[in-house]
């Protein structure tokens, strides 16, 4: 990975997001997805729970049987909705004031991180579809590269239009910084050179002067 103004899109697959960070790097902000996108898989893992608690009851006639159907179903349904919650609160993004960090997690031990330097971002954009979206204030929030080729993507990101707005500040902030470190370097390069051109010159004497 390059300096903290040049690096480019990187893929590490590392855990912490902070491990791909710059020395300097401050974190403004973390957006973390809306609760809302669990609703479903929680909707049907608690109607799959009713289902399993009705036939119990009426396949199996001795109470203590359906019982431990039940509480068997109960165990299996909550450790795959565990396994599903955590992958869903590990997607995320982390903005800081250098670069846009995206942590994906697609199954329980599949994870990466994917940095994306704001001197390459081209875009922000927000989107929200649909009555539901605009009532519990989530949607899709997307960044792209100035050459298009990558896109970070957050689903069920809560209140879109407001952090993008927070990214695109940032990343205006980013560019003002570089604009005033590239005229420090450039008053300094000048001072260097003026200093050099004030350096006399003598002639060395000989012996035979």
């Amino acid at each position: 990975m390059s300096d903290s103004h040049g690096h480019d899109h990187t893929v590490i697959k590392r855990v912490n997001p902070l491990s791909v960070m710059q020395e300097n790097e401050q974190v403004i902000c973390e957006i973390n997805r809306h609760p809302i996108g669990l609703f479903a898989m929680y909707g049907v893992g608690g109607g799959l729970l009713l289902v399993i608690a009705a036939f119990s009851f009426i396949l199996v006639h001795q109470l203590v049987g359906s019982l431990s159907i039940i509480a068997m179903a109960i165990l299996i349904v909550g450790g795959f909705l565990a396994i599903v919650s955590r992958i869903y609160w590990n997607n995320y993004w982390v903005v800081t004031d250098d670069s846009l960090t995206q942590l994906t997690q697609t199954s329980l031990f599949d994870r990466e991180a994917c940095q994306l330097s704001f001197a390459n971002l081209e875009d922000v954009s927000a989107q929200q579809s649909g009555f539901w979206a605009h009532f519990f204030h989530y949607g899709v929030i997307s960044a792209e590269t100035a050459a298009a080729t990558d896109k970070f993507v957050l689903t069920f990101c809560p209140n879109p239009h407001d952090y993008a707005q927070k990214i695109l500040a940032a990343r205006e902030d980013f560019e003002q910084g570089r604009g005033a470190r590239k005229k420090n370097d450039k008053k300094n390069d000048d001072e260097s050179s003026a200093d050099d051109s004030d350096i006399d010159s003598y002639d060395v004497p000989t012996g035979d002067d």
